[in-house]
């Protein structure tokens, strides 16, 4: 089975377990991604970012927000 033909599937199981719609195309998502193995979003809390001389490079997108409540 590829991507797509599991994506559809999502999609149909989605649909009989009685979801329509936006919901259905959500819940759908959701399977595909549990099927693939994310869990949706994920933060380790205990991982700390170095880099030389405080510049990361190409990996700012890994240090947390300041304004984050996380």
């Amino acid at each position: 089975m590829d991507y797509e033909e599991m994506k559809l599937e999502c999609l149909r199981l989605a649909i009989s377990a009685g979801h329509k719609g936006q919901d259905a195309i959500e819940m759908a998502a959701k399977f595909y991604d549990h099927c693939r193995g994310r869990s949706g979003k994920t933060e380790n809390m205990h991982v700390t970012v170095h880099g030389k001389d405080s510049d990361l490079g190409k990996f700012t997108d890994y240090v947390r927000d300041p304004n984050s409540k996380f």
